[in-house]
């Protein structure tokens, strides 16, 4: 493995959390529910939520924001707007900024929560398509150097799947890399980490990683300053 690079870990434990009925978000960029966002370039902020059975909350929107909604487990419908749709594993939408002043997330199964991330992307060109996208991937298949789910000129979100022991390489082109656990336990950068473990990583080269779990997933969001 490469020698470490400058960083800083984000413990699964250590995350503020932010409750609501029937709603609780665990947020990597604050240390608790009340400080402000500590942004990591252009990732404004990086929520791994979990609402209820039938339960609903509205999301305030910002100017030159996307906000993008990535269910881990159990289906979410999102309302936005004239947009109505659900959003299931293996989906990621992409709500750009617009009109728009904030949208509802609610869980359609009354008996079965929705765990979901939920990130906002600061963008610095025009927006051409105002309108929510989702885009699909393939959540069976091994993605040894990063199966890429969506970019804008500054920023790229992908998807890295492996297997036990399996070993690989991203080759960033921005300034940035932030590093979440979906699943599985990882050696990232001569660090280890462990499920919904996050890892902010500057001028990094090479990023270098290994899973150590039968089955692990990372998600990899790259971005300018």
């Amino acid at each position: 493995m490469v020698s470490q690079t400058t960083g800083t870990i984000h413990l699964a434990g250590r995350r503020a959390r932010a409750m609501k009925t029937n709603y609780l978000s665990y947020q990597i960029f604050r240390t608790d529910a009340l400080t402000p966002w500590k942004s990591f370039c252009r990732l404004i902020s990086f929520n791994d939520e979990v609402l209820s059975g039938g339960g609903q909350i509205r999301v305030q929107t910002y100017p030159g924001e996307y906000s993008l909604l990535m269910p881990v487990a159990g289906e979410m419908v999102v309302t936005a707007g004239e947009y109505n749709d659900r959003v299931e594993p293996g989906e990621m939408l992409i709500i750009p900024p617009g009109e728009i002043s904030n949208f509802f997330v609610s869980s359609p199964s009354h008996s079965n929560p929705v765990n979901y991330l939920s990130f906002r992307i600061k963008t610095t060109v025009p927006v051409t398509a105002p309108t929510p996208v989702k885009q699909n991937f393939d959540l069976t298949l091994t993605h040894p150097s990063g199966c890429l789910l969506w970019e804008i000129p500054g920023v790229k979100v992908s998807m890295v799947k492996l297997g036990g022991r399996q070993d690989g390489e991203y080759r960033p082109k921005e300034k940035g890399v932030f590093v979440f656990v979906m699943a599985g336990v990882w050696e990232v950068q001569n660090r280890l980490l462990q499920d919904r473990d996050g890892l902010s990583l500057k001028y990094p080269g090479t990023v270098e990683y290994e899973s150590l779990s039968p089955e692990g997933i990372l998600l990899m969001i790259e971005t300018a300053e």
